[in-house]
């Protein structure tokens, strides 16, 4: 042991002392901490689940996920609503945000190149070129 007692995040002096900038403590690891707060547990899955849709996951996707107690957010939603009712959330959130899913493909295709001329005709930027006015 350093002979540096653990602090927990939230009693640390916040003397301008960044978190990156304390001393190494081997018995608190750099971990989140955090807890329960008050509030609408569906607003927040809605919310959760737009952005998640949003982003291209499926709801397979993330009905597994709220299964898997590493998505701690997801789980948690889930040991709240029950099964029932965060399937029927997720479906009618899916359903009103719509699943955005895309694909990434590579082709061995050749290009073909094209040209591309750029140029000006007209306006403000050419009268002030053709008036000598131009550097």
């Amino acid at each position: 042991m350093n002979g540096v007692s653990p602090v927990p995040d939230h009693l640390h002096p916040a003397a301008g002392v960044k978190p990156w900038e304390r001393p190494v403590q081997p018995e608190h690891p750099m971990v989140v901490e955090g807890g329960l707060v008050p509030g609408d547990t569906r607003l927040m899955a809605v919310c959760l689940f737009e952005e998640l849709l949003r982003t291209g996951m499926s709801i397979r996707d993330l009905r597994s996920m709220s299964l898997d107690p590493n998505y701690q957010a997801l789980h948690a939603i889930r040991a709240t609503l029950g099964n029932e009712q965060t399937d029927e959330l997720l479906t009618e959130t899916a359903g009103r945000v719509g699943v955005h899913r895309f694909r990434i493909r590579e082709s061995v295709e050749t290009l073909t190149p094209a040209g591309l001329t750029i140029g000006a005709t007209g306006g403000p930027c050419t009268e002030r070129v053709s008036n000598g006015k131009g550097s």
